[in-house]
């Protein structure tokens, strides 16, 4: 049980196998993403999953009309995880490998100003999804992923804060 709250804490702050995704189509208005970022643990929320939580994080986004890429790198009371990505921005399923080793399979897709990915994976046997929704400040400076995530052990909530560099 130990070994599944530890996962799901590191997939749920941080499943960067597909879910951290963003779908971008040519003719959608949604956000860019591009950019360097840095968490804001004191603004962000992590939920049941505070104790370990990262205390620092830095992402990079590389964002084009097809594609997603992005690099990220955390410290968290586990240690330091990195992890680079990169997703085809056509809405369709994806299967990535997570900071975990492990597959996930996502799809995006734009929802008027955010961007919602959906993840489905599965961990020491027990099915996980996660919905997150990416948004961007009016002024572009802050990245917001509100992220609901089912488990067998109940639904948990995050909203994971960072600020453009």
């Amino acid at each position: 049980m130990q070994t599944l709250k530890r996962t799901l804490a590191t997939l749920a702050v941080f499943a960067v196998s597909a879910v951290s995704a963003t779908a971008v189509t040519a003719q959608s208005k949604a956000p860019d993403f591009s950019g360097q970022w840095e968490l804001n643990p004191t603004k962000s929320d992590f939920g049941p999953m505070a104790q370990q939580a990262p205390t620092k994080g830095t992402l990079t986004i590389t964002q084009t009309a097809s594609s997603l890429k992005y690099s990220q790198a955390i410290t968290t009371p586990m240690g330091d995880q990195t992890n680079s990505q990169e997703f085809p921005l056509d809405g369709t399923d994806h299967t990535a490998t997570g900071m975990d080793g492990q597959p996930a399979t996502s799809s995006a897709k734009v929802d008027g100003e955010a961007v919602v990915v959906n993840t489905k994976m599965q961990r020491e046997g027990a099915d996980i999804t996660m919905a997150s929704r990416w948004t961007l400040s009016p002024d572009g400076k802050v990245l917001t992923i509100d992220r609901q995530i089912g488990t067998p052990m109940g639904p948990l909530t995050m909203k994971l804060v960072y600020d453009k560099k």
